[in-house]
């Protein structure tokens, strides 16, 4: 019996490996893109705030 068990579990496990790996995957893209969009945030503020100092 554990052994059976044993073996559904290590092929449940090989079958959502793909998954995983996929959802690492995404994971960074998704943690690149918000950082991309902090820095372009940042680069606004300081766009925005050299503008409001400029003399008319």
């Amino acid at each position: 019996m554990n052994d059976c068990l044993s073996n559904v579990r290590q092929q449940k496990y090989q079958s959502l490996r793909p998954l995983d790996q996929r959802e690492i995957e995404l994971n960074t893209r998704q943690r690149a893109l918000k950082e991309i969009e902090r820095r372009q945030r940042l680069s606004d503020k300081t766009i925005d705030s050299s503008n409001d100092k400029a003399p008319p």
